[in-house]
């Protein structure tokens, strides 16, 4: 009780610092896309002479699944958030595909998107949130990666995902 309130925030916002979401989801993003060098595709510049050299190289990833919480706690700036991280992944690690989940109580719908199209903004849902059901609506076909858009207002699935 002897410090002062300014003094205590600044203190406690230097030790618990504020990360952005955004910043760790791209950070995660960047890391499963990594560019590197790479032998499957040889640098031409030196081919004529012989050596084999690697080239900078990147695989596509493969299909990404993205779900959108559209229950009714989620707002329309807050799903247009949710949409614009969406289509900022997919330009920046250029998977094969995004699976898109509509869900809330329920698997409203699943589309695979076209990563170089705007997401579509056409969802039902409004209703409770439960996000087991779009973990286990991709355990048949699994993605490369599972990224969840949530306000995490509900439960999270009852049982454990095998």
């Amino acid at each position: 009780g002897k410090l002062p309130g300014a003094l205590a925030r600044l203190v406690e916002q230097s030790l618990n610092p504020k990360v952005p979401w955004q910043d760790v989801l791209r950070r995660f993003v960047r890391e499963a896309a990594r560019d590197d060098y790479s032998y499957a595709r040889v640098t031409q510049r030196y081919a004529h002479t012989g050596f084999m050299l690697p080239s900078l190289y990147s695989q596509r990833l493969g299909v990404i699944a993205v779900a959108i919480d559209t229950s009714g706690s989620i707002g329309t700036e807050q799903l247009n958030s949710f949409l614009s991280e969406g289509e900022a992944i997919a330009h920046e690690c250029r998977p094969a595909c995004i699976r898109l989940i509509d869900c809330d109580a329920a698997v409203n719908s699943i589309r695979d998107c076209d990563p170089t199209e705007p997401l579509p903004r056409d969802f039902s849902g409004g209703g409770g949130t439960d996000l087991g059901i779009a973990i286990q609506a991709v355990l048949d076909d699994p993605p490369v990666c599972f990224i969840s858009f949530t306000d995490l207002d509900g439960p999270h699935g009852d049982e454990p995902v095998k």
